[in-house]
């Protein structure tokens, strides 16, 4: 037997014909109040992905052997060292 059985009423609620639904109500009593009360909630983050792919980076090699060069132009565009200055 439940702490709320006192307070529980139940009743047959008749529809079409033979159809019926057997519903629960709590009785309101001064003394009981029971309410449910739902607290402000934030909705969980969520992933995204990127829609389109990202445009490239354009590293690499800029000039290659026999092309005449001046100073101070590029010859490679890198992340990192993978080629290191010198007689190249």
């Amino acid at each position: 037997m439940s702490v709320l059985q006192p307070f529980i009423r139940t009743r047959t609620v008749p529809l079409l014909g033979s159809l019926s639904i057997f519903t629960t109500s709590l009785i309101s009593s001064p003394t009981v109040q029971l309410t449910q009360r739902r607290w402000a909630s934030k909705k969980g983050g969520g992933s995204s992905k990127s829609k389109t792919n990202p445009s490239g980076k354009r590293l690499g090699v800029k000039r290659f052997a026999g092309e005449e060069v001046s100073a101070g132009q590029i010859l490679v565009r890198q992340k990192g060292t993978q080629f290191h200055p010198g007689d190249h």
